[in-house]
């Protein structure tokens, strides 16, 4: 008698499952232990260097590009991490500069004046429809 497919991914599911189950306390017992978090802090801070390392050597390339090109190198900025934009009107981001920090050539950002008042943030409103 031969199974079917759907038997043996159902018949799968299930051990996959109860194998879960069984082992779910004793998993998280070793993960939770402070040898793993310093792990996952070392390989995070590896990460870190890495794309440090690679974001600084790109705008060192992107510069001798624009020299060649323009005469004059442009400044190239990077940003990077993890960011989201929320649809009710606010956002939230949590980027860094990947490169290097600003320095005296660094253009200072535009700054609002006092006839530019910032905007009024919106909240979503639970329960009601639109209006």
């Amino acid at each position: 008698m031969t199974a079917s497919s759907a038997g043996t991914s159902l018949e799968a599911n299930l051990k996959h499952i109860t194998v879960t189950l069984a082992t779910w306390d004793a998993v998280w017992e070793v993960y939770l232990e402070p040898k793993w978090a310093e792990q996952r802090l070392r390989l995070y801070g590896a990460q870190d260097r890495t794309l440090e390392q690679f974001f600084k050597k790109l705008e060192e390339d992107m510069s001798e590009v624009s020299m060649e090109r323009h005469g004059h190198a442009k400044q190239l900025v990077v940003f990077f991490g993890a960011a989201s934009i929320g649809t009710a009107g606010g956002s939230q981001a949590a980027t860094q500069p990947a490169a290097s920090e600003p320095g005296p050539s660094t253009p200072s950002p535009a700054k609002r004046t006092k006839a530019e008042p910032a905007a009024e943030p919106t909240q979503p409103t639970k329960g009601k429809g639109t209006e």
